[in-house]
Parts: C-alpha cells; structure tokens; sequence
C-alpha cells in the first residue's frame, strides 16, 4: 500500500499496473487478523485457507479507489516490462494478477468486517449491476426518494419514463411538480459499453451525458431501483409505484448505508420513512 501510495503523493496521478485488467486479490489488516484468531479458536478447521477479501476487483479498480481516497487528478499506466525488470518472476503477481478465492474461510462461517476495497478506502462504493434487461427497464417509475439537487430543487410528485428507441437508444421523460405548475424534461440515455451494463449516460442538453449508475435493481420483478453517479451529490430510489413496502425501503436504505452514503440526506415522498 505504501509503495503504491508514494508515486500518487507526489504526482498526484494514481498508478495502474499494465493493463489494470489482470485480477487484485486483497484484504483489510483488521481482516487478516480476525481471520487468523478464527481458525486458531476453531481447531477442528485444518488444511488451506486463503486469507483474502470475497470482494474480486481488478488493479485498475483498486488504483482508481486510491486516486479517489487521496484526491487523484487522474490516473497514470505504468507499462508491464518495467515491473518484469524490477522484479523479475515476481512481477507475475503485479503483472498477471491471481484469482483467489476465500471459499473455505467463507463455508466455514468467518464473516468479514471489510467486505469491500470502498469500506476499506473510505468512500462510496459505486459498483453497479452485472446484468441489465433494458426492456424490463423501461416504463414508468416513480421517484420514492432522492438526494436533493439543483435540477429537483423544489420538484414533487416526480416520475420517470423510459422508452427504447431503435439502435439501444433510451427517451428519457422526467415530470413534476413545481410551485403547483407541471414540469417535463425530455433527454436521451445509452449504454456505451455493454461489459458494464448498469453503467448509462443520460443527457438532457445536446451532447453533454451524464453517468448514471444503477447500484441495486430488483431482478426478480424489476420493481425497484437505487440509482447513483460519480458524484456523491446524486443518489435515487426509484419504483413502479408510488410507495415501497416499508420492508423493501428498510432494505434499500441498509444498502445505502453500506455502500457508504448518508441516509440522512433523503429526501423521502409519499409518507416514506
């Protein structure tokens, strides 16, 4: 971590490894401690164990939490040869990456205290859905909850509705209301890059997109969502309908929480709380 630390201290650029794709296994110092009390008090637990995070990110992903934890201007791709110069075979590591797994210490009950690099790091965690169906996405939704922005300054009642248009494009269509008048606000969405499909850009003025990051989705019935972005300004809970079960709320603001925001800052509708 240190060595890591140095070269962004001083440029202020965080340092990705070669291609930054290869596999980063890790693991909180508090984690790998209580792990190791773990297994000594439990003695019938015997053979291999990995000591390391279930969280499975990649070098670019850990880089880019640094640049963010310590104030980053951006980041810096250092070339692979040069670490296989510097350390030979034991660049393999760095270079290649190794996929592993805490599958055992996991059967065996250990629960982690530092689940993700974010909790690690101090700042929210912005991992969005694996799989999206675009289709069962769109319609209507209705706003349950939001951080309060310049764009909704004042907004009630608010609603969105998503339509795919040919080539994957999305028409977005916002409303609410605004000192007792309507309000309507049409834009366009897309994915640009279908290995991240909760990752859209959303854009209500010309050619300027906007992130826009889905954290949590409702698989099953694709009735509920809690929507982010880069910034940690912005952050939604959207339904089909106007209220949410107070179960299904409770479990979405645990999951705010966790993910590192505050649940204070809601500003929650429809008698939500």
């Amino acid at each position: 971590m240190q060595k890591m630390l140095r070269p962004l201290r001083f440029t202020k650029f965080s340092p990705v490894i070669g291609s930054g794709k290869q596999s980063f296994p890790w693991i909180a110092m508090t984690d790998l401690c209580r792990a190791m009390a773990f297994l000594i008090e439990h003695k019938e637990l015997y053979g291999v164990f990995n000591l390391v995070s279930e969280q499975m990110i990649t070098q670019k992903h850990f880089a880019k939490g640094l640049g963010r934890r310590f104030g980053a201007w951006g980041a810096v791709y250092i070339p692979a040869f040069i670490f296989k110069l510097l350390y030979g075979e034991m660049s393999s590591v760095l270079v290649s990456g190794q996929r592993v797994h805490p599958c055992r210490l996991r059967e065996a009950g250990f629960k982690f205290a530092v689940p993700s690099v974010e909790r690690l790091l101090g700042i929210t965690d912005k991992r969005t859905v694996t799989e999206l169906d675009l289709v069962r996405y769109m319609g209507h939704w209705h706003e349950i909850a939001r951080y309060e922005n310049r764009f909704e300054r004042g907004i009630t009642h608010a609603t969105a509705t998503y339509t795919l248009l040919p080539g994957g494009v999305i028409r977005v269509e916002n409303k609410g209301v605004r000192n007792g008048k309507k309000r309507i606000a049409v834009g366009l969405a897309k994915c640009p890059d279908l290995l991240y499909p909760g990752k859209l850009k959303v854009s209500f003025f010309l050619w300027f997109y906007s992130p826009y990051y889905i954290f949590e989705l409702d698989h099953k019935e694709y009735n509920y969502a809690l929507i982010g972005s880069s910034s940690d300004k912005y952050l939604w809970i959207l339904a089909r309908t106007p209220q949410l079960p107070e179960e299904t709320m409770q479990k979405l603001l645990a999951a705010i929480e966790e993910r590192g925001y505050d649940c204070q800052k809601l500003l929650i509708f429809d008698g939500q709380k």
